[in-house]
C-alpha cells in the first residue's frame, strides 16, 4: 500500500473509531461488515451483491475476501476484477475498464431487478 493510501486509510479509521482505531476491541467487531459476513456460518439471506475492484487497488483483497465469504455462504454475487486499475477507477469514465465496469454493473442489475419493478421508497422512522 502506498504511503498516501495508508495515511488515508488510517485517517478514515480514526474518524470512524476514534482512539480505538489503533487497537479495536470486541465491542468494535461490527465496525467491519466484512468480518461480520466472514463470521456467518449459515447460508445468509443477503441480497445479490455486485463486487467490482481494480487489481491495483490497495484494498482489493477485501473485495476478494467478500466474494469468498459470499460463495461459501451460497449467497449470490457477481465479482469483477479489472487489471491495473486503482481504487474508485469506475468514476474515471474515460478509461476503458471504467466503461466495462459500468456495463457489468448494468448487466447485473438487469438480472436481479425485475423489468418494470416500482422504485423502492424510503419511509421515515
Amino acid at each position: 500500500m502506498s504511503a498516501l493510501a495508508a495515511r488515508i486509510a488510517t485517517d478514515a479509521a480514526h474518524s470512524y473509531l476514534g482512539a480505538a482505531a489503533e487497537h479495536p476491541g470486541r465491542e468494535h467487531e461490527l465496525a467491519d461488515p466484512l468480518c461480520v459476513v466472514e463470521a456467518m456460518s449459515q447460508p445468509a439471506s443477503l441480497p445479490p451483491l455486485f463486487i467490482a475492484a481494480g487489481l491495483g487497488d490497495p484494498v482489493v483483497a477485501d473485495s476478494q475476501r467478500l466474494e469468498a465469504a459470499l460463495r461459501r455462504l451460497h449467497s449470490p454475487c457477481s465479482a469483477h476484477y479489472y487489471a491495473g486499475e486503482p481504487h474508485a477507477f469506475h468514476v474515471m469514465f474515460w478509461r476503458e475498464n471504467a466503461v466495462r465496469c459500468w456495463r457489468h454493473s448494468f448487466e447485473f442489475l438487469q438480472g436481479v431487478v425485475p423489468v418494470g419493478a416500482p422504485a423502492p421508497t424510503m419511509r421515515a422512522r
